[in-house]
């Protein structure tokens, strides 16, 4: 066995154990607070619209105020948080500021519809031009008013997908044509009492939703001894992950900041991302950093049937190592779920299951000062960091991560600062090795040669 020497400063005798159970990431509440700022924002801005001067105003001029409303607001969240989902929340604010107001009675002479294109147009501005003509065009359409929309709505998802844009954006749509079919028949009963069943039906429901997002995806289900999720709280270390690239505009931006800071990182890579873009997976491995699996397509796995799994694993595997020359020995699941079928594929490839300690949570569209605090804060020694250079809040592909870019080099520094040293996720395992079971003795010297 070869005498290794752990530097001083990676040595902490901070306290470690399990999570309690349940366990809920609280630290991620700082998103909340910036989707509490967006909804707020936008449904105190739309009751401009409410003031009893406006009953003097021609109905026209109030829907284009209230056009023009919409595009302010959405445009300043959109400086300061850069992410469609917060653009949406707003929009959602302004929307539910049609059905109800604190203060004022006086009812809405707008459209909601046109408060809602003028949030498009600062998301996705010709997907806005197109809904504002068929809303003109309403008339003129009658009867067929609904089909023609449904057909653009239809046609601008698919778009939406296949040129990588947000698919926040493709949900909002598919959404603002269902209430705009729908919603004048349901308003045209007891309107309170219509939307007090709603919110009563909804409210449980997304407060459910987000809990449930925020203890597991993107957190990952199990505690089984079969995957490693941190290294040991003995060594001040952490290791840098990123998730569903490689993009060809976010991963070479990532890996300049991770050239210039001198820091590794395992990069778990969807297989038809490889196909792609082979030349950024190609400098992903030339410049020293670990490559690992996270399904071909990004598929979930919780709940697939063997075939589906396997076929998904090994096709992943095999694209990666075409482009790369290097056939990964880490895997990890997409949103981190995955079944007994995916273990047993893992044990014949030889994988080692990769999960994660501490999410970003980047892909739920907050501030870069968000994702600084929220790792910052959920930071411990041993640490498995997880992050994205692509991917959306649904899909693979399409988003931005840009919010990532700019949080990267200031988490790098502070974390310094804190006497953190940056490792890959091999060396992170070796570490494990050396603070339990004995590790191989040609891999514990490889760490300090």
């Amino acid at each position: 066995m070869f005498d290794i020497v752990i530097p001083n400063k990676w040595q902490t005798k901070r306290p470690r154990g399990p999570p309690p159970w349940p366990y809920f990431n609280l630290k991620g509440w700082a998103y909340m607070e910036s989707l509490a700022i967006a909804l707020v924002l936008g449904f105190f801005a739309i009751q401009v619209l409410r003031l009893p001067r406006n009953k003097l105003v021609d109905t026209t001029v109030i829907r284009w105020f209230g056009f023009l409303i919409a595009v302010a607001v959405t445009l300043g969240i959109k400086i300061y948080y850069f992410s469609s989902m917060m653009m949406v929340a707003s929009c959602v604010g302004m929307l539910f500021g049609f059905i109800w107001s604190p203060v004022y009675k006086e009812p809405i002479k707008a459209d909601w519809q046109f408060v809602a294109a003028g949030s498009l147009l600062v998301m996705d501005p010709l997907l806005s031009i197109v809904v504002i003509g068929v809303l003109l065009g309403r008339r003129p359409l009658r009867r067929y008013y609904s089909l023609v929309f449904g057909m653009i709505v239809i046609v601008s998802v698919i778009v939406t997908y296949y040129l990588d844009k947000s698919d926040i954006i493709a949900l909002f749509l598919l959404g603002y044509y269902l209430a705009d079919v729908t919603g004048e028949r349901l308003l045209q009963s007891d309107k309170k009492v219509m939307v007090r069943k709603i919110a009563y039906l909804t409210t449980p429901m997304l407060i459910f939703t987000m809990l449930f997002l925020n203890r597991y995806v993107y957190h990952g289900f199990g505690m089984q001894r079969d995957l490693f999720r941190e290294g040991p709280g003995v060594f001040k270390v952490v290791a840098l992950t990123f998730d569903d690239g490689p993009n060809l505009v976010y991963t070479p931006a990532i890996l300049d900041i991770l050239k210039e800071k001198e820091v590794p990182a395992t990069f778990f890579m969807v297989g038809r991302h490889v196909e792609q873009h082979p030349e950024i997976a190609k400098r992903i491995v030339a410049e020293g950093h670990e490559v690992g699996s996270h399904t071909y397509s990004h598929a979930n796995l919780l709940g697939a049937s063997g075939i589906k799994v396997m076929q998904e694993i090994i096709r992943g595997q095999t694209a990666i190592e075409e482009v790369t020359g290097e056939r990964p020995k880490y895997f990890r699941p997409p949103r981190g779920l995955y079944s007994i079928e995916t273990l047993e594929v893992i044990e014949n490839e030889e994988l080692s299951l990769i999960l994660w300690s501490v999410s970003s949570q980047d892909w739920l569209g907050g501030r870069w000062r968000d994702i600084v605090r929220n790792v910052i804060k959920g930071v411990e020694p041993g640490a498995i960091l997880l992050f994205h250079d692509s991917g959306d809040f649904i899909t693979a592909q399409g988003g931005e991560r840009m919010n990532t870019v700019k949080a990267l080099p200031v988490i790098i520094d502070t974390l310094r600062e804190e006497g953190y040293s940056f490792i890959s996720v091999r060396d992170m395992l070796i570490l494990s090795g050396l603070a339990g079971e004995e590790t191989d003795a040609d891999v514990e010297g490889q760490l300090y040669e």
